[in-house]
């Protein structure tokens, strides 16, 4: 089992991360543990904080621990962070453009 941190930020397909990427790493044996950015917690129910934390045991953060987000990225990578990204669009704007919750999936594999 891996603990995987997911990092939720304020883009189109939030709606998805439930059933497209934590209930698959649950039954990969994986224990997620799920971060919203502000802007994205505040586009989220409180029903879909009680599902996260059910489903994973955990809390849902969505408060910043460090305001050092420019270097963040550069700093994951050296550790050996892996990093799955893809072209964001404006919120709202995804009209239906499913994430790529595959790409993320065999990532983890990977490591795992």
């Amino acid at each position: 089992m891996s603990i995987i941190g997911v990092v939720a930020s304020a883009i189109g397909g939030l709606d998805q991360l439930t059933d497209g990427l934590i209930r698959p790493l649950l039954e990969r044996g994986h224990q997620p543990a799920v971060t919203f950015t502000p802007t994205a917690a505040g586009w989220q129910s409180p029903d879909t904080f009680q599902t996260l934390e059910l489903l994973t045991g955990l809390a849902v953060r969505s408060q910043p621990r460090r305001p050092a987000w420019a270097g963040h990225l550069g700093v994951l990578r050296q550790a050996g962070v892996v990093l799955v990204e893809w072209e964001l669009l404006e919120p709202r704007e995804a009209h239906g453009r499913r994430l790529p919750w595959g790409r993320v999936l065999a990532a983890v594999d990977a490591v795992s």
